[in-house]
């Protein structure tokens, strides 16, 4: 094949920089995965770093067969500066990094490279895999993405979510003149780790046009043990990388800006490197912690507000004093270490509830812990993740769980079991009887005296909005979680998001499920499973693209009790879909989300739902629509709407076509005109949201009722053409047509008119 000339006389498009270092094992690998770069204007900048083993005649045999290869020879000097020698080297309008231990598929550099060009962008952004070379090799995809937006160009500092995603600076591409003009450059400390945290910050900080795909080209190579990520001797490499950005967000007037972005990542990568550490390293570390956070608070550059409550607290039993709060954490993990060994024991013992609670307060109570069992653990339990969770004798249950109940006697028994056999004990169920006509009470109230746990309350039938209500009006539980009254949770569903939210720390926890729509026409079925799957991956920061993007079901989330009370989020009475709502407005009030992909729960689908019977062209579909009216009026209340005008509008889109779509040709009209009085009676807040929004808006009201005319008429076609004779469609064929372009003429002119 000819080779494509370099460009400019001499000047690649991309300069790709391999820092290597003693790598001889993994680094054939990576440059015969540049060497097979499908992109030929490009040059490959290998910067040995003073290696003692055979990395350099590797080098050397591949310069012998590629030209595209170049040398940097150097003395050992640390990552960051053989980085920046490689940039000051590199020629090539773009830049791209690939780490000697790792390799990219054959298409990486041409197809970012294109994607730049196309777009003018600054940055761009791919996602990745994480690779085990064990057992042959394996790929996991990342998913680094926010969904929404992939493929249009974006300011990072806007929308700051990809600050808090894994820096992975080698899954993307650079303009170089970009990173000459902003000063964007690596930390060069030798012996230093994790420079790669600054150089992203500093990327996302200054980049005005930046563009993101979901493809996945860099195999990230995760169990390498000589990898910097797993050392733990540089203890303060990530508190010098924050101090370089910081003074980089103020040189560069950016600190205003970025500066809760700025505390909520030192604070997030400073507790991570906790975890790392042990013994006098832990201690010392954490000190520093305390002291950089007391500076930036003085400083004005932190302020607690912007952190949720529990994060808050820890921080301020960090900054108030470290050794208490190395203390308490010791003591914590003791704790979870026997409560380890309780579960190994109790597993051998009858999953009856009151025998179980009755063996955990009994070992509960003989736990003491004086200073010498703490020293004990000191070095043994700080970095080690707890599997269940923390053993608390308190009155308080760790989690409510809600079930709203009518007329469910057929089901009920396996809910309530799968409810009582859960491995996290300290939970109380609350079912609310709607006003059944069957023996769903009778066989709660059973329940209830067998097991102190369930609580069972009975009200006029009202609706499952009002009976949700009634279930956090009684809920004195730390977390609140929901289940229907037909489906089963799985043994460890507690335990899991309970641990989730303890851990995490998080305000929101959401997990997969398990997917029963056996008696489900096929496309419901697909419409089901679409809807339901996770976008996301792990912890999130919460921002309007996301909560779009999200499903609103309550059953496979678990919520924080205070948030619930502190903003009186409740369900709006005599409204289906009271889901939506009640999702929608807690996600609003809420920072972080961390998502499950393990199946907890067991939802079944069944015909007479009204999930199902609103797919089926139900009137009860209109009902969207008045919950899409609540969310914007809670928002007006409560002086979010400025701050969300693009997110409702967008909701109100995703609403409107579910709604349209599920009702009848009476209906389809009555929707549309419904939502054209709604915009014309609040249209000096529809001009609050972006014009390309308030365009998808009308293109959604006007295109989509042709689009269905033509699709219908089209079927009608259809069946006219094959019910027929030969004969008689040959003498009806233009009359029918006729008839038909008519009727579509006259209903369009109507549509106008009420427009």
């Amino acid at each position: 094949m000819k080779k494509k000339p370099l460009r400019d006389g001499g000047q690649p498009l991309v300069s790709v920089l391999i820092p290597i270092y003693n790598v001889e094992k993994y680094l054939d690998q990576c440059l015969a995965s540049l060497a097979a770069q499908t992109i030929e204007d490009a040059e490959f900048i290998c910067i040995n770093d003073g290696s003692t083993d055979g990395c350099l005649a590797i080098i050397q045999s591949y310069m012998k067969r590629d030209k595209r290869f170049k040398l940097l020879d150097k003395a050992n000097s640390g990552y960051g500066d053989s980085m920046n020698q490689g940039l000051r080297k590199a020629k090539g309008k773009y830049i791209g990094i690939v780490e000697s231990d790792d390799w990219a598929e054959p298409t990486m550099f041409a197809e970012l490279t294109k994607l730049a060009e196309d777009n003018q962008a600054q940055a761009v952004k791919s996602d990745f895999y994480f690779y085990v070379s064990r057992s042959g090799g394996s790929n996991t995809k990342c998913n680094l993405m926010d969904p929404s937006e992939i493929g249009t160009i974006v300011t990072p500092r806007r929308t700051p979510y990809i600050f808090n995603r894994m820096a992975s600076i080698w899954s993307g591409l650079y303009l170089k003149q970009f990173l000459v003009d902003n000063k964007i450059d690596f930390l060069p400390t030798p012996g230093a780790s994790y420079q790669d945290t600054g150089f992203n910050f500093k990327v996302w900080a200054m980049a005005d046009r930046a563009i993101y795909t979901t493809k996945a080209y860099l195999h990230y190579r995760i169990d390498n043990e000589t990898s910097s990520v797993k050392s733990r001797a540089k203890v303060f490499c990530v508190c010098d990388e924050f101090d370089s950005i910081k003074q980089y967000l103020i040189d560069h007037d950016r600190m205003d800006q970025l500066k809760s972005v700025y505390t909520w990542r030192k604070y997030d990568i400073y507790h991570w490197n906790q975890s790392r550490l042990d013994g006098q390293n832990l201690r010392d570390f954490t000190e520093r912690m305390a002291e950089e956070f007391r500076q930036d608070q003085s400083e004005g550059y932190f302020d607690p507000a912007d952190f949720d409550d529990q994060h808050r607290e820890d921080l301020k039993r960090i900054m108030k004093s470290p050794s208490q709060y190395l203390r308490r954490r010791v003591i914590r993990q003791a704790i979870g270490k026997i409560y380890r060994r309780i579960g190994r024991v109790l597993s051998h013992l009858s999953r009856s509830y009151i025998k179980r609670q009755e063996v955990i307060y009994k070992l509960a109570g003989s736990i003491k812990l004086n200073d010498d069992s703490i020293s004990h653990y000191q070095g043994e339990m700080v970095d080690q993740p707890t599997k269940y969770a923390e053993l608390s004798v308190a009155s308080q249950p760790f989690i409510s769980v809600i079930i709203p109940v009518y007329n469910a006697e057929q089901y009920l028994t396996e809910t309530i079991d799968s409810l009582i056999d859960q491995t996290l004990a300290n939970i109380e169920i609350i079912c609310i009887d709607d006003g059944s006509t069957d023996g769903s009470l009778a066989l709660l109230k059973k329940y209830a005296k067998r097991d102190k746990r369930i609580k069972v309350y009975h009200q006029k039938n009202a609706g499952v909005a009002t009976a949700r209500n009634e279930g956090l009006r009684r809920a004195s539980g730390k977390y609140i979680m929901w289940c229907d009254s037909d489906d089963t949770y799985t043994p460890n569903m507690c335990l899991k998001m309970f641990n989730i939210m303890e851990r995490r720390r998080v305000d929101l926890a959401i997990c997969s499920q398990n997917v029963i729509l056996n008696q489900l026409e096929r496309k419901l079925r697909r419409d089901t499973k679409s809807y339901l799957e996770q976008k996301y991956n792990d912890s999130q920061l919460i921002n309007w693209q996301l909560i779009v993007n999200t499903d609103v079901s309550l059953w496979n989330k678990i919520f924080r009790k205070d948030i619930i009370d502190r903003y009186d989020i409740k369900f709006p009475d005599g409204l289906l879909f009271e889901d939506a709502y009640f999702c929608n407005c807690y996600m609003l009030r809420c920072q972080t989300i961390f998502f499950c992909k393990d199946k907890l729960y067991n939802y079944i689908r069944r015909p007479s739902s009204i999930m199902s019977t609103s797919f089926r062209k139900h009137k009860s579909s209109a009902d969207y629509l008045k919950i899409t009216e609540s969310i914007f009026r809670y928002l007006k209340e409560q002086g979010m709407y400025s701050q969300y005008a693009d997110f409702f509008w967008l909701r109100l889109i995703q609403d409107y076509s579910y709604a349209h779509d599920n009702q009848t040709r009476k209906g389809k009209l009555e929707t549309q005109l419904s939502v054209r009085e709604f915009i014309d009676q609040n249209y000096d807040d529809f001009q609050q949201a972006d014009p390309g929004i308030q365009r998808a808006v009308w293109r959604t009201l006007k295109i989509l009722p042709i689009l269905k005319l033509k699709e219908q008429t089209k079927n009608l076609l259809k069946r006219v053409w094959f019910k027929l004779s030969r004969r008689y469609r040959q003498h009806m064929d233009m009359l029918n047509l006729s008839n038909q372009v008519a009727g579509q003429a006259d209903y369009l002119e109507y549509l106008t008119k009420n427009r």
